[in-house]
């Protein structure tokens, strides 16, 4: 999955890009001209909320990542017989 991750967050900024440029034009709002009314204090919550939503999503992938291991290591520690033959091995054991 980590080797997977650049190429995830570059398609996401692709979409998002994509969506922003779409509800601008709809809006007939200039870049340009946003850009000018946007303060500096503006610009550094909008980077200190985008770096805290990444680091939300990064923790959610890692615990999910690790869900996913626990699970399957627990899965390959079951044994693979059937209940049905534990029972006939039961009997085997009983009967000697």
């Amino acid at each position: 999955m980590d080797d997977r991750r650049p190429e995830l967050f570059k398609l996401s900024n692709q979409l998002i890009e994509v969506y922003v440029q779409d509800v601008f034009a709809r809006n007939e709002v200039d870049l340009n001209k946003l850009k000018d009314r946007i303060t500096d204090e503006q610009r550094e919550n909008i980077k200190s909320t985008v770096n805290m939503l990444k680091e939300q999503v990064d923790d959610f992938l890692h615990k999910q990542n690790t869900r996913k291991q626990v699970t399957e290591d627990s899965e390959e520690a079951k044994p693979s017989e059937s209940p049905l033959r534990a029972k006939i091995i039961g009997k085997d054991k009983e009967e000697n």
